[in-house]
């Protein structure tokens, strides 16, 4: 009975360092391997892709208000995806912390642009308790895609907020968004049409 506890064990330490040595060859051939060879695209130093000037907006240092501020986006030719391209960079742009406007994290899921001029943006990445700040921060953070939106989509008429895909009542317990927006100089204000 003791010899053949011995014989399994040699028989096992045996097995076991020959699984050890294939596994270690085979280890040592793959990292022999030369890393496969990939070439960039090739690009012909062809002319730059073109940009538009957009105006979006920060909060003013010396009141309760918005200044504008000069950015470039791609040039499309497509309405909704220049419509896209503004409240990503505005959203981007208010996410900073030097703005401050927008929470880190928040992002565009989706914006769409309807054919009635509606500008339906569709954020994610918001904290559960919503903006914070109080009224007046989460004012400037509405109003700063607002009056993006006003300012650089042309024939747009209103913008409708949803959080996550489902339509969103407020973003925050200040401004109310249960109906479309429509941004004059000074105020949000329901409606649009």
């Amino acid at each position: 009975m003791k010899h053949r506890g011995i014989l399994v064990a040699v028989v096992g330490v045996l097995i076991g360092t020959l699984l050890a040595g294939a596994g270690v060859r085979w280890w040592m051939a793959r990292a022999r391997r030369p890393a496969p060879v990939t070439t960039a695209p090739h690009v012909d130093g062809g002319a730059p892709i073109p940009h538009v000037a957009v105006t979006l907006f920060d909060p003013a240092p010396d009141s309760d208000d918005l200044a504008p501020v000069q950015q470039e986006i791609p040039k499309v030719t497509d309405r909704s995806d220049h419509a896209r391209l503004v409240v990503e960079a505005a959203l981007e742009r208010a996410v900073l912390p030097a703005v401050g406007l927008w929470p880190v994290g928040s992002l565009l899921r989706t914006c769409f642009l309807t054919p009635g001029g509606d500008v339906i943006i569709d954020l994610t990445g918001l904290p559960p308790q919503g903006l914070g700040g109080g009224t007046t921060a989460e004012r400037l953070a509405v109003q700063a895609l607002v009056s993006a939106v006003r300012t650089n989509i042309p024939g747009a008429t209103s913008v409708r907020f949803l959080v996550d895909g489902q339509p969103a009542t407020a973003l925050g317990a200040h401004v109310d968004l249960r109906g479309p927006l429509a941004a004059d100089r000074d105020t949000l204000h329901p409606g649009g049409r």
